[in-house]
């Protein structure tokens, strides 16, 4: 019984000793693996983006880097998509400045504080009135107000006196 198992099984296509598989091409895992991965290569260059992304910058108080949405078509049928921010800047990374007030630059560390203008502040410029915040609070209170509150019309009585 063992003798026609080891028949069945053939060696991979590229001579390197292991098993290959019908699935695979007749290729091992590591093989297979070369091979997908030469494919994408072949198909997609790094250079050019899977989706065209605009310049155009957004109207906000602050410009953050862009957020991307890469497409990835597998040989194997798969589809699959890669999210993140693109960073072009070579030196520091998003996560290590954000442990420094915005205002006067002094570490916050654990106790910092997260404004709605997107920027991290200490105690004492965490308000918007104490760090100049572009954000308007007042119209966004506004809105929730108006949202949460219709206007409450009775109807017409008929019967009025």
């Amino acid at each position: 019984m063992e003798s026609v198992e080891s028949m069945d099984r053939k060696l991979c296509a590229k001579a390197c000793s292991f098993n290959g598989s019908a699935q695979r091409n007749n290729l091992c895992s590591q093989c297979y693996k070369d091979f997908l991965v030469g494919e994408f290569q072949n198909h997609n260059p790094i250079g050019e983006p899977l989706i065209p992304t605009t310049d155009q910058p957004l109207n906000s108080c602050f410009t953050f880097p862009p957020y991307s949405v890469s497409h990835v078509n597998n040989s194997n049928g798969s589809v699959g998509f890669t999210f993140g921010w693109t960073n072009n800047s070579g030196g520091a990374s998003l996560a290590s400045t954000k442990n420094r007030c915005n205002s006067r630059n002094k570490r916050v560390g654990l106790t910092g504080f997260t404004c709605r203008c997107g920027n991290l502040f200490c105690g004492k410029h965490r308000y918007p009135e104490e760090h100049e915040c572009c954000v308007d609070l007042k119209a966004i209170g506004r809105e929730a107000l108006v949202k949460e509150n219709p206007d409450c019309k009775g109807g017409k009585l008929q019967f009025r006196i």
